[in-house]
């Protein structure tokens, strides 16, 4: 249950804020999301730049040529076939380190 003296302080401390027109200061947690928010965005433009200059390229190879880990390049491919920005080719290539067989990714063709 929140605090309701907590709350007016919030309240008041905000509208103050709006008054002298200054912006109202932004939590750690906030300012960690919208640090996380960007360098997602970041990432998506280096993938959507590589596949653009480079051509069809896997997971494993995308991130190795940002220079990160697969996990790193995985979410963002996920919200940019999500977006129909990109689309797998239908090839399928061995990842080196695990052995598996995984998707290659280019620009969707309607997104060029």
């Amino acid at each position: 249950m929140s605090d309701p003296l907590m709350k007016r302080r919030d309240d008041l401390a905000g509208t103050l804020f709006e008054q002298l027109g200054e912006p109202r200061p932004r939590s750690t947690r906030d300012e960690a999301h919208i640090a996380a928010m960007r360098d997602a965005e970041r990432r998506r433009e280096q993938i959507l730049t590589l596949l653009r200059e480079r051509g069809p390229m896997t997971c494993f190879e995308l991130a190795q040529v940002i220079g990160v880990q697969d996990h790193s390049v995985s979410g963002r491919l996920t919200e940019l076939k999500t977006d129909a920005l990109i689309e797998p080719t239908g090839e399928r290539r061995v990842n080196p380190r695990s052995g598996r067989k995984v998707d290659v990714y280019r620009i969707a063709r309607g997104a060029q």
